[in-house]
């Protein structure tokens, strides 16, 4: 008989009580086996993603935000079962991704499609530091002033599930007097190969922060990424004039950088990307800290084609044309 676990975070900011989670499961009906699992570790989404997946699951859902999905994404692409369905349960702070393929906050109706919604095989983006091991993230990988602000939220885990995404605008404001543009150097165009960073975003989907598309262009089913950069004047007068407007923009919903005169916007798509930065850089992957990338260390961006399964409503979407069954 298939299989479904669901994969929990108890830290996530509107976490699901087990039972809760069981009941929702039971809707499936006596042919399927199901199993909840709880890990409050930060890599047992991944670890437990990927021990379900080589078991033989049909279904895993990850029961969390962003980065809880995240994990377990992570888990079972490294199992290399790329016919297990993986959904989502959203009990996060932005839940990015439930906004943006319209999965039901409800627990008993996120479950529910495994068998009323469909599944459709997508890209995954991949980010790799140097030599270390590669990051693969469903969403975006962003870096620069904004990775920052994510470091910094992490720091004060309690400001977080005080103020929700309230925490980022806090953390934010302290980090406008701090933070500086990157020196940075890409191997995507001959003519002009420095920038000066404030905020990269590599999009494998279009929703930022679940309040604005940066990434507009972006499909999930075409082996590419989308990559926008904002680049910001050095300067604190610079900075501040250049976080007012893109939190303007954003704000409306728009992408908020065109034409101003505080920073320049590059926009491009391609299957994989290298940028090496001056100084030190600031990574996020789907709404996590991931690294710090240190001077003259490369930072490597690149799609890994279909490379997931996602369970979704059945419903057509821009972000994906081919539904796997």
């Amino acid at each position: 008989m298939p299989r479904a676990v669901v994969i929990a975070n108890p830290a996530s900011r509107r976490a699901v009580p087990p039972a809760m989670l069981e009941a929702a499961l039971g809707v499936l009906g006596p042919s399927w086996e199901t199993e909840v699992k709880v890990t409050r570790d930060s890599d047992g989404p991944t670890i437990l993603g990927r021990h379900e997946a080589e078991q033989g699951a049909a279904v895993i859902f990850a029961c969390g935000g962003d980065g809880t999905l995240n994990g377990v994404i992570n888990g079972v692409r490294q199992a290399g079962r790329r016919d297990v369905a993986v959904g989502l349960i959203p009990a996060g702070t932005a839940n990015v991704w439930a906004h943006e393929a319209g999965i039901p906050a409800d627990p008993l109706a996120a479950v529910l499609l495994a068998q009323s919604g469909r599944t459709v095989d997508v890209d995954l983006g991949v980010v790799q530091v140097g030599d270390e091991p590669e990051r693969r993230f469903l969403l975006m990988c962003s870096f620069g002033f904004d990775a920052a602000v994510v470091r910094r939220v992490e720091g004060r885990p309690g400001l977080k599930r005080r103020l929700a995404q309230g925490a980022f605008v806090v953390a934010g404001a302290g980090a406008v007097a701090i933070e500086r543009p990157v020196p940075a150097t890409g191997d995507w165009d001959e003519v002009r190969p420095e920038r000066s960073v404030f905020i990269g975003v590599a999009g494998n989907s279009r929703l930022y922060g679940g309040v604005s598309q940066l990434t507009s262009d972006a499909r999930m089913d075409d082996g590419l990424l989308d990559l926008a950069l904002f680049e910001a004047r050095q300067g604190a007068i610079g900075i501040l004039d250049a976080t007012t407007h893109l939190a303007r923009g954003m704000a409306r919903g728009k992408r908020p950088w065109h034409d101003h005169r505080a920073a320049r916007f590059e926009y491009r798509r391609g299957p994989r990307f290298t940028l090496t930065p001056q100084a030190p850089l600031d990574v996020q992957v789907d709404g996590e800290f991931f690294t710090r990338v240190q001077p003259e260390e490369p930072m490597r961006l690149s799609s890994d084609p279909m490379a997931i399964r996602l369970l979704v409503p059945d419903a057509p979407s821009p972000l994906y044309g081919q539904l796997s069954s």
